[in-house]
């Protein structure tokens, strides 16, 4: 497994021109994520407002392999801040409010999110210190159940799933990370310098991608290009 990894990360260059990669334009605005701060013991939080994925406007606009770049990018980014603290693992908050299953009947855009999930859990084995996923709809269920069949056991065993309820998700995440390396809304103290609650300064919402953006027609079972906008 690690043979296979380290011919990986040759592969994708994580060591070498990816440093060095500039994301296009639409997934530096568009790719919801963002660093808050670290937990208690100094491992990062990951904080990913996941219902601002729109996944099918990125997918017009920039190519697979660049959504692949970007996550990989962000991961080692965090692997390389909590190796500053003496860490090797990472806190991760998805927020699913607001979450559509309707865009990943779109086959291009489910099979991107599970090409996601196995790079994960073939590459970054171990490195999950928690997740929280918050604000979970009754319809997360139909697609947990999807994507679960993806994850090792050790994964599963580090998330924890809530409802719309504040009151037992802040202090489930209070009790690992505090407050002032947290955005407001999720019950911390961050705010951005307008007094935005999301600290969207730094985390990044996300958002429906303009068509301005588009480079793509898809068609199945072909994609056929046409000149950007």
């Amino acid at each position: 497994m690690l043979r296979q990894s380290m011919k990986w990360r040759q592969q994708w260059e994580v060591d070498g021109a990816l440093k060095d990669w500039v994301p296009p334009e639409v997934l530096q605005k568009f790719h919801p994520s963002g660093t808050s701060g670290y937990d208690k013991d100094g491992a990062p939080v990951i904080v990913v407002p996941f219902a601002g994925l729109d996944v099918i406007g990125i997918l017009h606009s920039a190519c697979r392999q660049d959504m692949i770049r970007m996550t990989i990018k962000v991961l080692e980014h965090n692997l390389a801040l909590a190796a500053k603290t003496g860490e090797n693992q990472v806190v991760v908050i998805f927020d699913m409010e607001g979450f559509n299953l309707r865009q990943y009947a779109w086959r291009p855009a489910a099979e991107v999110v599970i090409s996601l999930i196995q790079m994960y859990e073939a590459n970054y084995p171990e490195i999950l210190k928690a997740c929280y996923i918050i604000n979970a709809p009754r319809v997360f269920a139909i697609a947990f159940n999807v994507i679960k069949k993806f994850l090792n056991e050790y994964t599963l065993g580090k998330i924890q799933i809530f409802k719309s309820d504040p009151k037992k998700w802040k202090p489930a995440l209070l009790s690992n990370i505090t407050p002032e390396n947290l955005p407001k809304h999720y019950g911390g103290s961050l705010t951005d310098p307008d007094g935005n609650p999301r600290y969207a300064t730094v985390v990044k919402m996300g958002g429906k991608v303009p068509k301005s953006y588009y480079t793509k027609i898809w068609k199945h079972p072909k994609m056929v290009r046409r000149r950007s906008i």
